[in-house]
């Protein structure tokens, strides 16, 4: 029975931390614009504004990106799991 629950994770926890990841992703994306500064010295650019705003339609580009590809990962995935193989309904009630 050990066994069977290493397998076994729980869906709430689970989607609650790739919630958690997918917020992190947009947080370090959104602190993109906040590096024009340092960029327009690097490349010597004078009008660091719009290096600022070039960063920004980046920054939503990614966002969009990401989130295209978060949905594609997921629309692949079945809506119910097979059952584990060797599970009976009483051990499964045990878990």
């Amino acid at each position: 029975m050990a066994e069977l629950r290493g397998l076994l994770i729980r869906r709430d926890i689970y989607e609650a931390s790739v919630g958690r990841c997918a917020d992190e992703l947009a947080r370090l994306i959104d602190l993109v614009p906040q590096e024009a500064d340092a960029l327009a010295v690097e490349l010597d650019f004078d009008d660091v504004h719009r290096v600022r705003i070039a960063l920004k339609g980046l920054s939503r580009r990614l966002r969009v990106n990401l989130a295209k590809a978060f949905e594609g990962l997921c629309s692949d995935a079945p809506a119910y799991d097979d059952p584990i193989i060797g599970l009976d309904e009483g051990a499964a009630a045990e878990m």
